[in-house]
This record gives structure tokens, sequence and C-alpha cells, in this order.
């Protein structure tokens, strides 16, 4: 019988759960330096960071194909295994995985049977970091909600690498290295457009394209359905769809494609807040510009503004606002068109089968 060929010299050659790469990735030469450099500081000896990178920004900006670009790049560096794991924290079915049940999964992966892994939590964590202490492996926790959800998973050896995406800001993390997804630079934007369209429509309109990512906000996942859309309507020019994503009302409504969708994207986050932060949310929607203070924004939700601004500095942490210089914030057009479309009720004809109302209070509570 024929021996099996060896693998190459560096290829990875243990478990690998890692999601395909992702091609639409444009724009994060800056962010991805940063990872990979905090890898080989952490491969050195010079963990700064703790092999530790949390990648957070608002929904739909690019997080996840983010980590899946380092993490496979890397791959090579991390030969004994590439583990992706989807800690649900805004899936559809609204199940939010726990830290026991996050070890059960990665302890399986790496080939432990169940009978073998522990049953309570810290015994669970104990074991795991154990398996890790003789390995090099990346580990890729997709989608989390919290520190507390990921702290027992967090490897006590610098031989790996965690990369942690989340919508929210992980401040009680120590050690770790993060990095803040932006939106796209309009030639980013114009650049992505482009890719995702695949014809020549693209070039031969350019300031159409430029108005189609300006009316996304430079939102990645704005821009790729937004050519989706184009892409299934050979008969319509740039211009056409630029003209139909300049009527506000319809915005929100004409980026969407199949199951993706900047306002399933927005409301995943927004079923989680509060009910005083959802109102406060809501009271956004009425603003004029993209930038308000504490003043204005006590006076547009009827709030003090110590309560305005706690409430702001919450909604921060979720990446529903951006701090800008202390006091002021600014709010990305696409969050402000969904923050007046929920004030207005607008968003109830955009859920034909599953209502918004129906949808939030599975989620958290009522709308």
């Amino acid at each position: 019988m024929n021996e099996p060929a060896p693998r190459p010299e560096g290829l990875p050659h243990g478990p690998s759960t890692l999601p395909p790469d992702v091609p639409d990735l444009i724009g994060r030469a800056e962010e991805l330096g940063a990872i990979v450099a905090t890898a080989r500081a952490a491969t050195a000896g010079r963990p700064a960071h703790g092999g530790t990178v949390v990648i957070d920004g608002m929904p739909g900006v690019g997080k996840t194909a983010l980590t899946i670009r380092a993490a496979r790049e890397l791959a090579g560096d991390y030969r004994d295994a590439q583990l992706f794991l989807d800690m649900g924290s805004h899936a559809d079915h609204g199940a939010v995985m726990s830290p026991a049940a996050a070890l059960g999964h990665l302890l399986t992966v790496l080939g432990v049977p169940a009978d073998d892994i522990p049953a309570g939590l810290g015994e669970r964590a104990a074991f795991w970091r154990a398996r890790l202490r003789t390995r090099r492996a990346v580990i890729v926790l997709d989608d989390v909600l919290s520190s507390a959800q990921i702290r027992p998973l967090l490897p006590d050896t610098t031989n790996c690498l965690v990369l942690i995406n989340s919508r929210h800001r992980l401040a009680g993390l120590d050690e770790v290295r993060t990095v803040s997804l932006d939106v796209l630079t309009a030639e980013q934007g114009r650049s992505l457009f482009a890719r995702a369209l695949g014809d020549e429509r693209a070039a031969d309109e350019p300031l159409a394209v430029s108005t189609v990512v300006r009316l996304c906000g430079g939102l990645p996942l704005a821009i790729l359905i937004a050519a989706a859309r184009l892409r299934h309507r050979p008969g319509w020019r740039v211009t056409d769809l630029a003209d139909r994503l300049a009527d506000g009302d319809r915005l929100l409504d004409l980026l969407r494609a199949e199951d993706r969708s900047v306002s399933s994207a927005l409301l995943s986050s927004y079923a989680r807040l509060t009910t005083e932060l959802r109102r406060f949310f809501r009271s956004l929607g009425e603003m004029a510009g993209d930038r308000i203070d504490l003043a204005a924004a006590a006076a547009l939700t009827g709030v003090p503004e110590n309560r305005a601004e706690q409430a702001l500095d919450a909604l921060a942490d979720r990446h529903f606002v951006e701090p800008a210089e202390p006091g002021s914030y600014r709010v990305h057009g696409l969050v402000r068109a969904y923050a007046r479309a929920l004030a207005h009720g607008a968003l109830t004809r955009m859920w034909p089968v599953e209502p918004f109302e129906q949808y939030a209070r599975e989620r958290g509570g009522a709308a």
C-alpha cells in the first residue's frame, strides 16, 4: 500500500474549521498588518498583547471578513489547529453560545472524546488550556457578545493566537490588541462596488458610483448589497440605482438581498438594547446631521444631559454611535435612517413574513 505523501513544510496539518476566504476585502491593509504584527510579536516572544486581537465595529463593516483573512494568512504559523467558532450573539435563532458549550465544541474539534470532556466550566477551561500548551493554534471567535462570554476560552500560552470579533467594545479584556474598523473611504468604496458589480457600468459612470457609495455611507455590507441589486438588473445604469437609493424613504428597503440586509444587521443589535436605550435610539432618527452633542441629544430625547451622555456612551460601546471630541458623537447615515424608520413605524412594512415587533420581542423585548 502506498504511503500518503507528506504535506509540504509550512502548511497547516491540524484540524481546520476556518470558512473560505472572502474575496471582496478592500481597504483593510493597515488593520491586517496590525493583526499580523501582533501575532508575529507573540511568536517571537514579545507578546505585548498576549497574542489576542479584538476586531470590533458596527454591523456590516466587515469584521468577520477581516478576521478570516488574517487567520488564513497566519495559518502557516499555527500548524496544529485553525479553529473557527460562531458564538451566535446576533444570529437569527437568538441562541447565544455559552462558554461551556463553546469549550465543549472546541475540545471536540481537537479530537477529545465527549466522555473525556469535563462537565463544569472551570474544569473545561483548565482542560482546554492544558491541551493548547503544546500546540500552535489560531482560534477565531466570531460574533462575541461580551468579555465574560469568551474569557474562559482564552489560552494561557503565547503559542496560540486568538482573533475575536464583536459589535461591542470588549473593555473587560486585559492584554489584548483592539483593532476598530471604520467604514471605507470613498475610493475604497468605489473599488469594492466596481469589483462586486463585475462589469463595465462602474467604469462608465464614476460619478454615479460615488453617489451610491456615499448613500451607502461607505459600509461594506450596504455597498455589496447595492452592487448585487445592480448586477442582477443588467438593463439598469448605475444612475438608476443611485436615483432609487436617494429616496430616503426607500433606502433601507433597497439595501436588501435575499437574507442579507442592512436593516436585519442593525435589528439584531437593536433587539439586545434595553427598553430605555431603544427609546433613546429611536429619537436619534430625528437628527438633522451626522453629529450630535449632549445638549442637542438631551433636547431631542427629553432626558437630562447626564442621562443622555450615559445613553450615548452605551450606544457607542455597541457601535451604534461613534465618539468624536468629548461630548460629541457621530451617527452613521444608515443608522440614522434605521432609527428614523423605527420611530415612524416604517420597518413593519419591510417584514412581510416576520413582523419587526414579533422579532424584536423574541430577541429581547418589545419594540
